[in-house]
């Protein structure tokens, strides 16, 4: 339950599973619709928001790719499941491609390398 009192509150939003007691993120307010028509935002707008984004340098977190000093994992996973996903990993120490299998991707469980499933081709199992 969250601490804060009612005007704490105003405009501070929670977990979709309303446990925090705070008005839930999605459903009060990102996936309400826009209070007028004129404030949606288009496909076209939407692109030239990612374009203006990159544009100024702001993209896609990656800390999640990063595994300790020496390890990088690839955005694109090769192949996922419930609650898994393979990538490519590049170690930052020098050329070594690893498969990184069976990587969690359960909220709030810390990424694990490793697995059960073969790496692709010529890649070295991690």
């Amino acid at each position: 339950m969250s601490g804060l009192d009612e005007f704490q509150r105003t405009s501070v939003y929670g977990r979709d599973d309303g446990a925090s007691g705070l008005a839930k993120v999605w459903d009060d307010l990102l996936g309400r619709p826009p209070e007028r028509e004129s404030w949606r935002i288009t496909p076209v707008i939407g692109q030239r928001l990612e374009q203006l984004m990159q544009r100024i340098g702001i993209g896609h977190s990656t800390a999640h790719l990063r595994f300790g000093d020496d390890w990088k994992l690839q955005p694109r996973a090769l192949d996922a499941g419930p609650g898994w996903e393979d990538r490519l990993a590049v170690g930052t120490t020098g050329w070594c491609r690893r498969a990184a299998g069976s990587v969690s991707t359960r909220p709030g469980r810390p990424p694990q390398m490793g697995g059960p499933r073969e790496p692709p081709g010529d890649v070295e199992r991690a």
